[in-house]
């Protein structure tokens, strides 16, 4: 990848995890709020989303799965 025509690295991190079903929402949007916003991380990620259709039912529990991904700003090569 190019920036201002210069070599760049881009990174991309994905967090898979499960929750309470209770506030599984809630504690899903808190982290990213925090990977998005708070320091140290507000200086290396760029954009966190939770892709659509991430939450998901673990069978027979009340349980449920989730996405977050963190794509941090391009590196240049040193």
């Amino acid at each position: 990848m190019l920036s201002n025509n210069v070599p760049v690295r881009v990174f991309e991190l994905r967090l898979a995890g499960r929750t309470g079903a209770l506030r599984s929402e809630a504690n899903v949007s808190e982290l990213r709020e925090a990977l998005a916003g708070q320091p140290p991380f507000d200086v290396f990620i760029e954009n966190v989303s939770i892709p659509p259709g991430s939450f998901r039912q673990v069978r027979e529990q009340s349980d449920r799965t989730f996405e977050i991904v963190c794509k941090y700003f391009p590196r240049p090569f040193q």
